[in-house]
């Protein structure tokens, strides 16, 4: 190395050295972790414990942005809030249905007026029969699912493993999608690690809305009471 470059690499040295060293860190410097290029204030700041649902569910300036955990977040207090309050319609599929709380919500609903819709795995439907048949006989419209050979993808398996629920108009007036890991027990809301979101975004609740149909016209056959049916017809 001549002279010169060993000036110009020192001189270079000298200038990070003071530029780092004047960069003040905070003390918890390395203990969160950030996704680049995102607005911070988009995550819940979990240290912040809400006081009631209305609370948990007040829109920030993204819209509704709400994370839960089962067991310790009461999830299942959330849901049927979210049921009692909405005001036009319920679109819900799921895997499993048979807590009785949900479905009693569900039906009381279904006496406000509200529209309601539902598309069960075919394990729902043949495990848990007597109480898809109670939402049959209140009116509520119930879809099973049943691709035939023709509506299946290559390597697409027959279970329709969704927990979602589209809300038409809820608090603040406003469109819901809850989605995530909670399947619709009583397990879920009092022993397992599940997990659930709430959002308000009108282009990912258009999309919900849209496979929910898909679901629902392509892949399933609308559930009837077959003994009520062999009652009637003797």
């Amino acid at each position: 190395m001549d002279r010169k470059s060993f000036f110009v690499q020192l001189l270079f040295s000298f200038l990070c050295l003071n530029i780092f060293s004047n960069i003040n860190l905070s003390e918890n410097f390395g203990t969160k972790q950030f996704i680049v290029g995102v607005d911070q204030s988009l995550f819940i700041k979990t240290t912040k414990r809400k006081n009631n649902i209305k609370d948990l569910l007040q829109p920030n300036k993204h819209g509704i942005r709400c994370a839960l955990f089962s067991p310790k977040d009461k999830v299942l207090d959330v849901l049927l809030y979210l049921i009692r309050k909405e005001k036009q319609s319920i679109r819900m599929a799921a895997f499993l249905l048979t807590d009785y709380d949900i479905i009693k919500a569900i039906l009381e609903a279904k006496k406000r007026g509200i529209f309601i819709e539902i598309v069960l795995d075919k394990k729902a439907a043949k495990e848990h029969h007597k109480k898809i048949r109670l939402l049959k006989s209140r009116g509520i419209q119930v879809f099973v699912y049943k691709p035939n050979a023709n509506n299946l993808s290559k390597n697409m398996s027959n279970i329709m493993h969704n927990k979602f629920v589209v809300f038409g108009e809820n608090v603040f007036k406003r469109s819901l999608i809850w989605t995530g890991s909670f399947n619709f027990t009583y397990s879920a809301h009092r022993n397992n690690k599940e997990n659930i979101i709430i959002l308000d975004d009108f282009e990912i609740i258009a999309r919900f809305i849209h496979e929910f149909d898909h679901i629902k016209k392509d892949l399933c056959y609308a559930y009837r009471d077959n003994k009520r049916s062999k009652r009637k017809r003797s």
